[in-house]
């Protein structure tokens, strides 16, 4: 994961607790952090019986925010 919304190009690293990921907090209190998702084929992926073509990706993804 990468977060999308600030121009950060360091990666969100799945179930790390040393990120460096910041979202800049507005004055009403809230912040944004956007992530890409794209789907990659698995280890014994075959072109021929399982093609990949162009669609939706869905991710269920969930964050832990620490405040400083």
């Amino acid at each position: 994961l990468a977060n999308n919304g600030n121009g950060a190009t360091d990666l969100i690293k799945i179930d790390q607790t040393n990120n460096t990921q910041k979202a800049t907090i507005s004055a009403d209190g809230t912040g944004d952090l956007f992530y890409r998702v794209a789907y990659t084929q698995g280890q014994k992926w075959n072109a021929d019986t399982s093609p990949v073509t162009a669609g939706t990706v869905q991710a269920q993804v969930a964050f832990t925010v620490i405040y400083n």
